[in-house]
């Protein structure tokens, strides 16, 4: 019974000190930044071979996302775009699915050189919501230098090939 206990403490600290990534019901801005090409190709989690990520053009300014598990079955797929705010780069992206909702889900992106990105969550400890781009935009510029608004983890990928 208390290894019971002690595995149910555990798992709500996990959840309530990891976090998850925010959803926004609106973009940061619409797609206006052009693909940048050095993030197509296939990027790798430094941390984890278990999957891996397929980035394609779908056209000027949107991306394919294709998350492979390396164990097999059917990749998940995303559509992403990038806004710009202040000089930094961030993902819009929503999971394209039957099931899912269109809510997008917020990323820091930084192009480290070629063979190397980085990849950060906004959090959900984030609790305001948005009715337009313009708001959400001037929310993230004032508040992206605040410690408590990414997750703690930011996720390296390195480039496997193209």
């Amino acid at each position: 019974m208390k290894n019971l206990r002690f595995i149910l403490v555990i798992s709500i600290l996990t959840v309530v000190f990891y976090g998850c990534p925010y959803k926004s019901a609106v973009p940061i801005s619409e797609a206006t930044t052009p693909i940048l090409p050095a993030l197509l190709g296939k990027w790798e989690n430094r941390s984890s071979t278990s999957e891996y990520y397929m980035i394609s053009k779908e056209d000027d300014f949107h991306y394919l996302i294709e998350k492979v598990s390396t164990s097999g079955g059917d990749p998940t797929r995303y559509h992403a775009f990038i806004s710009d705010v202040n000089g930094k780069y961030f993902l819009n992206v929503y999971e394209d699915s039957e099931f899912s909702s269109k809510d997008l889900y917020i990323h820091s992106v930084e192009v480290v050189n070629d063979n190397i990105i980085t990849v950060r969550e906004m959090t959900d400890n984030v609790r305001e919501t948005f009715e337009n781009s313009n708001d959400l935009k001037q929310f993230i510029a004032a508040n992206m230098n605040n410690s408590y608004f990414f997750n703690k983890d930011e996720a390296t990928y390195l480039k496997m090939g193209k």
